[in-house]
């Protein structure tokens, strides 16, 4: 198993955000209804929540509309990539896991050829023991390029009285379990008697990575992770606002342990606001699935509100392009619920770039499915990943975006 993470771990450097002018465009979908696996864990492959890009061989600027399909010389690789993925599991069915997922594209690397096959590894505590039943639900995953480092949060579980959780996991295999401030940590089981914390099925939903070259230090890279609350903690909760927490990790230089790695620690806490829904969605149950980083201080978000019709679940998912520039620090802050909207503090900016009820007709089964893991790829483009609920809602689908330029203006 050891070996095996040396090989996963083996990250790029970060993919940068730069490119084509436009709005964001639907390049293909997939939506296999099964997907290999190989190695001795033969797992499920269902309940993808996270997703993260860490090497392949795609061309850097695919996209073009001039660009008229290549043919497949004789002995030609395809494009592929390779992707870290968990799956929400809560070692219920399997047990909870990290998988190397394969994904190959056409010569442009602009349509997804072949999805799979996935590589299952096992998910351990601090404590090098696999999680029990109920005991954490995979979410958020997160490589660290450059230092062979990956993380993935958990939502916990209140009702099982366990708490939220962001892990640190090496190349060697062990895993670390980072600092969450206390205002997280759910007082009560009990959603009735529950006045702090994360809801039940509400914590750490959505991670985000970056890293750049400090000013005047181009060898010396600033790294920040962030852990994102799906829906407002209990304190927080308001019916004038609907505000999410973000908690900022950064490593504590004065703990060095060796040239490049110190152990990463809390410094900030952001709020991110949650929506507005279409007013055919302002009665859903609307939270923050997802998030990543595009550059310095710039993220993607992806929002989910999410109702039942007839017993089917239904999904409006918008897409935002986020600014964390402005935004007050808010570690330590007791609680929102009772401040007003107009009195909050400065929260992050953000601006719709798509609502996928817009592609609804581009995508299989023409809706928007359970949308929450988000990748980055070269040439600027997005991969988005459902979670199909263990097939419960049909195959998992895959959609590739052609993102924007100039997202600040």
């Amino acid at each position: 198993m050891r070996t095996r993470y040396a090989v996963v771990l083996a990250v790029l450097a970060p993919v940068t955000f730069a490119g084509s002018p436009g709005l964001v465009r639907v390049l293909d979908t997939a939506a296999p209804e099964t997907i290999d696996t190989v190695g001795f864990n033969d797992w499920g492959t269902g309940g993808l929540s996270g997703i993260e890009y860490v090497r392949g061989s795609l061309p850097e600027n695919p996209w073009d509309p001039r660009l008229t399909p290549r043919t497949q010389a004789p002995g030609q690789m395809l494009p592929h990539a390779e992707f870290l993925v968990v799956s929400d599991d809560r070692a219920e069915f399997d047990p909870c896991r990290l998988g190397t997922l394969t994904i190959t594209f056409d010569l442009d690397g602009v349509k997804l050829d072949a999805v799979g096959p996935i590589h299952w590894t096992t998910l351990t505590d601090e404590h090098g023991s696999r999680f029990a039943t109920d005991h954490a639900d995979p979410e958020g995953i997160r490589a660290a390029p450059g230092t062979e480092l990956v993380y993935w949060s958990s939502e916990g579980r209140t009702k099982e009285s366990e708490p939220p959780a962001v892990f640190e996991l090496d190349q060697s295999g062990v895993t670390t379990r980072l600092t969450v401030p206390v205002a997280f940590i759910p007082d009560s089981p009990d959603k009735q008697t529950q006045a702090f914390g994360v809801r039940n099925n509400r914590g750490f939903e959505a991670l985000a990575y970056e890293a750049f070259p400090l000013p005047g230090r181009s060898n010396v890279l600033a790294r920040r992770l962030y852990a994102a609350v799906e829906e407002p903690l209990a304190q927080d909760e308001s019916d004038d606002h609907r505000v999410c927490r973000v908690l900022v990790y950064e490593p504590d230089v004065s703990r060095l342990e060796g040239p490049t790695r110190a152990p990463m620690i809390p410094t900030r806490e952001l709020l991110y606001p949650l929506g507005p829904v279409p007013e055919a969605w302002a009665d859903a149950d609307n939270g923050l699935s997802e998030m990543i980083c595009v550059g310095p201080a710039r993220m993607l978000s992806l929002e989910r509100a999410e109702r039942v019709i007839d017993g089917i679940p239904h999904y409006n998912i918008r897409l935002y392009w986020v600014s964390t520039e402005g935004a007050a620090d808010v570690l330590g802050h007791e609680g929102f619920g009772p401040t007003p909207a107009a009195d909050l503090p400065p929260t992050m900016m953000k601006k719709l770039l798509l609502d996928f009820d817009d592609i609804a007709g581009q995508l299989p089964g023409g809706r928007p499915m359970n949308f929450e893991g988000l990748a980055l790829l070269p040439g600027n483009r997005l991969l988005v990943v459902s979670d199909n609920d263990h097939g419960a809602e049909g195959p998992t689908v895959f959609v590739l975006l052609q993102l924007p330029d100039n997202l600040d203006k």
